[in-house]
């Protein structure tokens, strides 16, 4: 793997990524400070359920993506058309349900949101995603990361905005339309710049080979909806056992973890591409082994300093209200430390095409998060949750370390002897 030009490339999408996790605090910030505790945690359940719907849609289409253009060396145009195909076929069967759904006029705890307005909104942001995070797969295939800095600063600048015009007072519903609104204006310009960029006459359209990209993508699907799960469930166990403003607690909690995640998060991002470009025989497992150290050092740091900074931190930043949140923190920054080692390690596992690790190890945490989340949620409330969350990040951490070793010639010692000349660019 050249360093150099990994740096770069991570350099570029941590800049954009950075951005993007600012505009997403400082939202947290102004809906802590302007919503009542149940808006906020219907705010926080209505994009939670949002994402929900696009893992279990999204059928590891985007790291598909990245494979058949590296390593099965899949024309572009075949890989655009093969995503328009699927995303429009899903979406149309998606919009039907969603239309029974708004005649219905269900809409569970949102009751001062029109069901139709509901539905809509909740539609459109999964097509968005959906697009968005398919043709970035792409993008990620070419090392585009000049598009995806655009494009993360594009979506930051969308949710600060939309953030910043709750001061005036906004309903629930007002605001939502207004997130979600300019999502939209930012899936105008990435579509059709995307679609400029890439020569939109080449595109094709191959049904063996998008069906190859499913069967492939299928495993992806699979672990990322359970990493789904394991990261967002106890959202819903929050809301079915207690109340919103029980949700809107643990969220304000979640947005501490957020900032711890989006290190590794970006690093694995980047990492995929790098490794599915590396020639067979050369060490992978070396060079992911390397970012897990590096990655937990700064993990590690950072949760310290946040937790050092909690007691000042919470009530300076979201209020008095949110106090009751920095317990929970607490057990959920363990948890983000042994996430971080499934988060880097997962990507290995694609790049070597044994997602099966992954899955075994997310589908063990997954248990421990149901489990867990059942007996303590409805006695800890948030703090239970968080507890949940750490006890199921411990054990995906755990396994999918357990699993690298057993696949890679690293061993324990080797994978966790950080030295200075880690963070050395050679």
């Amino acid at each position: 793997m050249k360093i150099n030009s990994f740096l770069s490339n991570l350099f570029a999408y941590l800049t954009g990524k950075s951005l993007f996790a600012v505009s997403v605090l400082i939202v947290g910030i102004l809906t802590a400070r302007w919503f009542s505790t149940e808006d906020r945690g219907l705010y926080t359940l209505f994009f939670t359920s949002a994402g929900l719907i696009f893992s279990f849609l999204h059928f590891g289409l985007s790291a598909g993506n990245i494979y058949f253009l590296n390593v099965k060396k899949i024309d572009m145009g075949v890989l655009i058309g093969n995503a328009c195909t699927y995303i429009l076929f899903v979406m149309t069967l998606v919009g039907l349900l969603f239309s029974i759904f708004a005649y219905l006029e269900f809409k569970g705890s949102f009751l001062n949101v029109s069901p139709t307005m509901l539905w809509a909104l909740l539609w459109l942001l999964v097509f968005i995603n959906l697009t968005e995070t398919s043709f970035s797969g792409l993008l990620l295939g070419i090392k585009d990361y000049s598009f995806l800095k655009k494009s993360l600063i594009f979506q930051a600048v969308v949710i600060l905005l939309s953030g910043i015009l709750i001061v005036f007072n906004l309903t629930l519903q007002t605001a939502l339309v207004i997130r979600v609104f300019g999502f939209f204006i930012f899936f105008l310009w990435f579509f059709i710049l995307f679609l400029k960029q890439q020569k939109l006459y080449k595109i094709s359209i191959s049904l063996v080979t998008l069906k190859n990209q499913l069967v492939f993508g299928s495993k992806n699907w699979f672990q990322n909806c359970v990493a789904f799960l394991n990261a967002r469930s106890y959202i819903y166990f929050l809301a079915f056992f207690h109340t919103s403003e029980a949700v809107a607690i643990f969220s304000i909690a979640w947005i501490f973890i957020e900032i711890v995640r989006f290190v590794p998060d970006a690093i694995g991002t980047t990492l995929l591409p790098e490794l599915t470009n590396m020639e067979a025989g050369s060490n992978k497992a070396s060079a992911t082994a390397r970012c897990l150290r590096v990655v937990l050092a700064f993990v590690l740091a950072i949760s310290c300093f946040m937790f050092l900074s909690l007691d000042f931190l919470v009530p300076f930043i979201f209020g008095e209200a949110y106090v009751s949140s920095i317990s929970a923190i607490t057990y959920l920054l363990l948890g983000a430390f042994f996430g971080t080692i499934y988060q880097v390690l997962t990507r290995y596992f694609t790049s070597e095409a044994a997602q099966r690790f992954a899955i075994y190890s997310s589908i063990l945490g997954l248990c421990t998060c149901l489990v867990g989340s059942y007996f303590l949620v409805p006695r800890y409330s948030a703090d239970g949750a968080a507890m949940a969350y750490a006890g199921s990040s411990f054990v995906t951490g755990i396994c999918s370390l357990y699993f690298f070793l057993k696949v890679s010639n690293e061993t324990f010692f080797s994978v966790f002897r950080f030295s200075i000349s880690d963070l050395k660019v050679k």
